[in-house]
């Protein structure tokens, strides 16, 4: 359950960041481009709020996934000290049972749950009741406006119905599956009727309703998220702006005007609000000056907008792919993956190292942010793959050398950083990773215990200053615990 509570809030914050980004480039392009194109690059920010794919390395994953913290507190290193059995050598406290119940998120997807439902039914039961009592009064509409009508619509059969009702005060478009224009009882004359009628076939043409319907959907999951229901708003007003600037590009002037003196007609008459899940020709006044400079102003698109908006569509798609969403608390290593042994297994024929130093500065309490095999979720509990040791540390705190060995490697990759890896013998190697750089030693250079051989960092896939240790024997992860002196570990700042 949170898991899904995770996914959630990763699409909420992915989603809201994709609408934030199309809201500031429409903010800096919106006069110079077609409204046509931000009503449809909107729809890249609703399918953001609905995806669910995505990567370990997206942002939207990085911010949920936040690692449980311990804290460990290390005493120096004696020499001659027995290897420690594992149930012995450390004793965590306060952790409780990983398999408690946590009661929380389930009232937390309750509520969420609760909220959607009425959101949504709010608009869905809204909507089929409008359509009911535009029915009952409803007759159709006079010849010569069938007649104009079907001049529109051409050739085509399957138009919306044409009927007249006393429920309306400007000519509006309901209805998905069987959509029909109401006409308000007040007869329009034959000029002021076919813009009206223009403009409503153009929304029936352009599956405008199916696109409402998705912002409904959308709303109602996030009706939470403030950011959602700007961004409907906004696409709203997209909506009847591209659908105005569809109509009036091939008019002249005079005929521009006209069509702006409707606009003024069905206004004075939009008394009712918006209603859901319907396309009115006539708008709130707060949006019907902007839709009057638009028809007024059409313009060309030149080169150089048609170029910023393939820049813009990039921008868009990229950071669609970049927020992507929470992956979900199965954490993997980017290597092969390998049988896991729970504690050291030494051979018999070569030395091994009993017992290895810490990789810092002993004496202090440090802060582990996540264990062998795995960490525990501080939110789902539950355990993720994970082949070493993070301590917390602070930035270019000296790591050491956990034991004398010689550098066998020194290099970068995506998943651990700048690290240096140690062989110690008997196929004992350990690895230290994130680390500020990889210039403190050389492949080849031998080391012995406690000598330098870089700094804490955040380099690789990390996010924040901390060390990455890694115990190897014969090419198998073991437990680094295991060889390390007696500690106390406790959970929290205590």
């Amino acid at each position: 359950m949170a898991d899904h509570l995770l996914l959630l809030m990763s699409l909420a914050l992915s989603g809201s960041l994709m609408a934030v980004t199309v809201a500031f480039f429409r903010t800096l392009l919106k006069k110079r481009t077609p409204r046509a194109f931000w009503y449809y690059l909107w729809l890249l920010a609703l399918l953001r709020f609905l995806c669910p794919l995505g990567t370990q390395q997206s942002l939207s994953d990085r911010l949920m996934e936040r690692p449980a913290e311990l804290w460990v507190t290390v005493s120096e290193a004696e020499e001659g000290r027995p290897v420690p059995e594992k149930e012995g050598a450390i004793t965590i406290a306060g952790e409780g049972d990983k398999s408690e119940t946590k009661f929380w998120p389930y009232v937390l997807a309750a509520l969420w749950g609760l909220g959607a439902i009425t959101a949504l039914a709010a608009r869905y039961f809204g909507c089929r009741r409008l359509r009911q009592e535009l029915d009952r009064t409803a007759y159709p509409a006079d010849e010569w406006e069938q007649a104009v009508y079907r001049q529109l619509a051409g050739r085509r059969k399957d138009v919306p119905l044409l009927l007249r009702t006393g429920g309306v005060e400007s000519p509006v478009l309901i209805g998905l599956f069987r959509p029909i224009i109401y006409l308000p009882e007040e007869k329009l004359e034959r000029r002021a009727l076919l813009y009206a009628l223009s403009h409503e076939l153009v929304h029936w043409r352009r599956r405008d309703l199916a696109y409402k319907h998705l912002v409904v959907l959308v709303t109602s999951l996030y009706w939470f998220d403030p950011v959602v229901w700007l961004m409907a708003r906004a696409i709203d007003r997209d909506s009847e702006l591209s659908c105005d600037q569809e109509v009036v590009k091939n008019m002249s002037l005079h005929q521009r005007t006209d069509y702006g003196r409707t606009l003024l007609w069905a206004a004075e008459r939009q008394g009712r609000g918006v209603r859901p899940l319907s396309a009115p020709f006539g708008s709130q006044k707060n949006c019907l000056r902007e839709r009057i400079e638009a028809i007024m102003k059409v313009r060309k698109t030149s080169k150089l907008t048609k170029a910023a908006l393939w820049v813009v569509t990039s921008a868009a798609a990229i950071s669609f792919v970049v927020v992507g969403a929470y992956a979900g608390g199965e954490r993997t290593s980017s290597a092969a993956e390998p049988t896991v042994v729970q504690g050291p297994v030494p051979s018999e024929e070569v030395s091994v190292p009993a017992e290895l130093s810490w990789p810092f500065e002993g004496g202090q309490e440090v802060k582990i942010s996540a264990l062998f095999e795995g960490r525990v979720h501080p939110i789902t509990g539950k355990r993720s793959e994970h082949m070493g040791i993070d301590f917390v540390l602070e930035k270019e705190t000296p790591v050491l050398a956990a034991a004398q060995g010689t550098v066998t490697e020194v290099g970068y990759n995506t998943e651990y950083g700048n690290y240096v890896e140690l062989s110690h013998g008997g196929g004992l190697s350990t690895k230290y990773a994130h680390l500020v750089s990889g210039d403190f030693c050389q492949e080849g250079d031998q080391v012995t215990a406690g000598q330098q051989i870089g700094a804490v960092g955040k380099t690789g896939k990390s996010t924040g200053y901390h060390l990455h240790f890694e115990t190897m024997l014969d090419g198998v992860w073991v437990d680094p615990m295991d060889y390390f002196p007696e500690a106390r570990v406790t959970n929290g700042a205590a």
